[in-house]
């Protein structure tokens, strides 16, 4: 229906009573939905705030996919604030967890998100990791969605 905040409202009342109970799982998604809804008002701080909030709860449930998001989407909220080192160390973890889980895939746009924040001198090792995978996933899918040497 469009109406952002009192949807904000209800999460908020949602995460008093998931903390209150103790239910870890529920304040995971509960503060998901509130980084949707601050993301849709343009709120990057709160964005990042909840961020880091569902991210330490991911840990603490081991939900390590879900991790891997929150990092990435943490990578992409410190760099739009400039804070470049924070979103490489973000990108960093998400790309770690990538490769553990086999995602090769996310390990692409992760490499690439790395390479487009780091000098010229530290991407050449991503942009080799990023043709490795490429080259991988090609021959296992017959082909790639990931177009390099784009502008």
């Amino acid at each position: 229906m469009g109406e952002v905040g009192k949807a904000i409202e209800y999460y908020e009342r949602s995460l008093k009573i998931s903390r209150e109970i103790g239910d870890k799982r529920g304040e995971g998604d509960v503060l998901k939905n509130l980084v949707i809804a601050h993301n849709r008002l343009g709120e990057i701080k709160k964005v990042a705030e909840y961020s880091e909030q569902e991210l330490e709860i991911l840990r603490e449930i081991g939900e390590k996919s879900k991790e891997g998001q929150t990092l990435e989407r943490l990578g992409l909220t410190y760099s739009f604030f400039g804070e470049k080192e924070k979103a490489i160390e973000n990108y960093e973890q998400a790309l770690t967890i990538s490769r553990e889980l086999g995602n090769k895939r996310q390990e692409e746009i992760i490499i690439e998100k790395l390479r487009n924040l780091q000098e010229t001198k530290k991407t050449d090792g991503y942009y080799k990791q990023k043709t490795e995978v490429s080259k991988s996933r090609k021959k296992k899918n017959g082909f790639s969605l990931f177009c390099v040497g784009r502008k």
